[in-house]
C-alpha cells in the first residue's frame, strides 16, 4: 500500500521514536527541531519517493572537516536516535 502523506508520514517518524518539540516546515516540506544553534529537520517520504532524511543545519559550526572523529561520533548519534539501523552498523565499524 502506497501512502503519500509526507506530512502525516514525517510528522509521525519523531513521534514513533519519542522524539518531540518538531515543528512542520511547510516550504521544506519537513519537520524542524531548534537545537542551541544548529537546526535538525527530518523528512520520510512513502510513495514514489520512499525514504528517509535527517539533516542539520548548523548555525555555527566551530569543527572543521578534517574532525573526523566528531562527524563520525555526529553521525552515529543522529542514526540512532531515528533507527537507521544500517548507518549505525556500517558507521560503527
Amino acid at each position: 500500500m502506497f501512502n503519500n502523506d509526507i506530512k502525516g508520514l514525517t510528522l509521525n517518524w519523531p513521534q514513533e521514536l519519542d522524539q518531540s518539540d518538531f515543528i512542520w516546515n511547510e516550504k521544506e516540506q519537513c519537520v524542524e527541531k531548534i537545537e542551541g544553534k544548529d537546526t535538525i529537520r527530518v523528512a520520510k517520504g512513502g510513495c514514489v519517493h520512499f525514504g528517509n532524511t535527517v539533516e542539520i543545519v548548523l548555525g555555527n559550526n566551530i569543527y572543521s572537516l578534517d574532525s573526523i572523529g566528531y562527524w563520525l561520533q555526529k553521525a552515529i548519534q543522529i542514526s540512532k536516535t531515528f533507527n537507521l539501523k544500517w548507518y549505525t552498523i556500517t558507521l560503527n565499524f
